[in-house]
């Protein structure tokens, strides 16, 4: 029997997820051979055919399997937002590089997780980038 839409959505991005997950927990040094990054996810940007319900679902999915890891030390949305806020940005639109790592010392992250969620025939694109906040590297998964 075929597979839903929302079936084969849901299966999807649960996969991608969880390689996504794995790039950044295996990607550099070992996570566990040094103390847990302060790790701040950025809501996923919907690009082109992409409705931002599910650009903020993948976020929410992302945000979940990082904390899972025990890798990162999480900073909750509520405070990404509250300092957004404070400091008159707009998470919505802050994908430049300099807003990103602005607000990333703000927040006092290590790295910073963005990216974005695209749409091609019948499949999604996501692109994620960890950015090292001290060395402004970025680095595309």
């Amino acid at each position: 029997m075929p597979l839903r839409p929302r079936q084969r959505f849901l299966l999807l991005a649960g996969s991608l997820v969880g390689c996504l997950v794995l790039c950044l927990v295996l990607w550099g040094d070992s996570a566990l051979a040094r103390k847990k990054p302060r790790l701040a996810v950025f809501p996923l940007k919907s690009m082109a055919g992409i409705e931002v319900s599910v650009a903020q679902s993948l976020t929410g999915m992302l945000s979940t399997a990082l904390h899972e890891t025990n890798a990162f030390t999480l900073i909750n949305r509520e405070d990404i937002e509250e300092i957004a806020q404070e400091h008159e940005i707009e998470l919505q639109i802050c994908s430049e590089e300099a807003c990103m790592l602005q607000l990333g010392m703000l927040l006092g992250a290590e790295q910073l997780v963005s990216g974005d969620v695209g749409k091609v025939f019948d499949g999604y694109i996501v692109n994620v980038r960890l950015v090292e906040v001290s060395s402004d590297t970025l680095q595309n998964m």
